[in-house]
């Protein structure tokens, strides 16, 4: 999905790649997973400008492009 097609959604809970629930528990007692992982600027960058650092992107869309975007073993 590009940009350009991309509805923009601001729920919090709601990813912003993919209109999924992110999962997001920043604001849960305990830290959240998404304080664990590193999420690619790659993909930070196909987030729409209103939305950048203010919703989380899913577990499932950051799996994805690390997968689609591994470099081959050498």
């Amino acid at each position: 999905m590009t940009k350009d097609n991309m509805t923009v959604n601001k729920d919090d809970t709601i990813c912003p790649l993919c209109q999924q629930q992110n999962q997001c528990g920043i604001a849960a007692e305990h830290a959240c997973w998404c304080t664990k992982v590193k999420v690619p600027s790659e993909l930070t960058q196909q987030v729409p400008a209103s939305l950048k650092n203010n919703v989380c992107i899913c577990q499932a869309c950051i799996e994805k492009f690390n997968i689609d975007n591994a470099q081959p073993a050498k």
